[in-house]
């Protein structure tokens, strides 16, 4: 099955999530493609199965407005019966921006993975082994 992780990083700190994720993924499946949000159409992701979305939490603890919502909302309108993982890291909080996009997803009716990955930014280089292992577990479902 072809995954895709796609990810948007203001910092760098979700893009270190989203490397080690595939790291993870590639160790159970080689059909594994990572791209940034502004590398690949919303309109395309389709085409995968299996599709891994990574966020920062932005302000009070919500996806970015400006850019990511925008991209997301189109491709969201692609989705159909991939199943869905999200990731993201954070700097405050307890990762309601990550709560609130799980919602969204179960409201729509899309195939959500059973759980979802935060890392918070001060612990940002430790969490290698953790988001490994989250790819592995998402390769493997």
């Amino acid at each position: 099955m072809s995954v895709l992780i796609t990810y948007w990083s203001m910092t760098g700190n979700t893009k270190i999530m989203a490397e080690a994720i595939f790291e993870g993924v590639k160790t159970i499946n080689e059909d594994v493609t990572i791209k940034s949000v502004d590398e690949i159409n919303p309109r395309e992701i389709n085409k995968f199965e299996k599709i891994l979305f990574g966020s920062p939490a932005m302000g009070f603890e919500e996806l970015d407005q400006d850019f990511y919502i925008p991209w997301y909302e189109i491709a969201e309108k692609s989705l159909t019966n991939q199943l869905i993982g999200l990731f993201g890291s954070f700097g405050w909080g307890d990762g309601e921006w990550l709560k609130k996009w799980e919602k969204r997803i179960r409201k729509n009716k899309l195939n959500l993975f059973e759980k979802s990955l935060k890392v918070n930014t001060v612990y940002i280089e430790e969490c290698y082994q953790e988001c490994f292992n989250f790819g592995v577990l998402f390769a493997k479902k």
